[in-house]
C-alpha cells in the first residue's frame, strides 16, 4: 500500500498545479496491495488540460519512486467511471 510520506509528495505536486473545485484521488493497485507498481491518480472537474501535462511532469520530475499515471476522470467512459468509485478510493483534495 501506498504510504503516507509518499501520499503527501503526491498531494503537496498536484496542489500546486491545480485550482480550487478540481478534485483529486488516488485509486487501483496502489491502496490494495503492498507490491503495487505504479499509482493511478484521477483528476475531475479539470479546468486547465495544460496543467494535467504539468503535473505528469512535475510527478515524473520528483523523487517519488513509482510510476504515476494521471487521467482526466470526466473524459473516461461511464462505465470505468463506476467501476472506480466502487473500489476503494483516496481523496487528495
Amino acid at each position: 500500500m501506498i504510504d503516507e510520506e509518499t501520499t503527501a509528495s503526491i498531494q503537496a505536486i498536484l496542489n500546486e498545479h491545480f485550482t480550487k473545485g478540481e478534485k483529486y484521488f488516488i485509486f487501483g493497485s496502489a491502496l490494495k496491495t503492498k507490491n503495487f507498481s505504479d499509482i493511478d491518480i484521477a483528476i475531475q472537474n479539470l479546468k486547465n488540460p495544460k496543467a494535467l501535462n504539468q503535473a505528469k511532469e512535475a510527478l515524473e520530475n520528483s523523487s517519488i519512486p513509482y510510476k504515476i499515471d494521471l487521467i482526466d476522470f470526466d473524459k473516461t467512459d461511464k462505465s470505468f467511471q463506476t467501476k472506480i468509485l466502487n473500489q476503494k478510493i483516496l481523496w487528495l483534495t
